[in-house]
């Protein structure tokens, strides 16, 4: 019984341990990390200015932080507001090709979806990439949507199924409230 009771102890200790908690304009968001995974507090944040509001967190895997990982960003655009996010959804996706192309990239899919995550509506942009001078290809999942009037979005950059799968799962399990 006395183990058990350690047991649940640890368990909790470890899930709010890696719970983290972010005010957004009229929402708390709250995301629990993946497992291997931290908040690096060590990449800048963005600093603000007239687009950018800040960038809220950068989650990456613990012994590879130059690609899997989660970022998410709170953004003053006034397009998205004016064109609503799904036209707006629809434009960032076209010009995707023409941004990864200028850094010798080659864009292989460029797909959008509606996905809800905890009742709100993201649109998801997946977009698979390769490298033009190697047979690496990764992916890079924008979901965004508009909060408080602002644009909210996450982005996911993974290599491999495992962690796509870490990552999704803790960004489709979060919450806002």
């Amino acid at each position: 019984m006395k183990s058990l009771l350690n047991l649940l102890i640890i368990l909790t200790f470890g899930f709010v341990l890696g719970q983290q908690n972010f005010q957004l304009v009229d929402k708390n968001w709250e995301i629990v990390l993946p497992e291997n995974y931290f908040q690096d507090a060590s990449i800048p944040m963005i600093e603000p200015t007239d687009s950018v509001d800040r960038q809220i967190v950068t989650i990456i895997k613990k012994e590879d932080d130059s690609l899997n990982q989660l970022i998410v960003m709170a953004i003053e655009n006034e397009d998205l507001i004016k064109l609503t996010p799904a036209v707006y959804a629809q434009s960032f996706s076209k010009s995707l090709p023409g941004f990864f192309e200028q850094d010798g990239l080659t864009v292989i899919t460029n797909e959008v979806e509606l996905r809800k995550i905890d009742g709100i509506n993201f649109y998801l942009i997946s977009v698979r990439i390769s490298q033009n001078d190697a047979d690496y290809v990764y992916h890079v999942d924008f979901y965004l949507t508009e909060i408080g009037g602002k644009e909210f979005n996450v982005t996911l950059f993974y290599d491999n199924d495992d962690d796509r799968e870490a990552l999704e799962n803790s960004f489709f399990n979060s919450k806002f409230k």
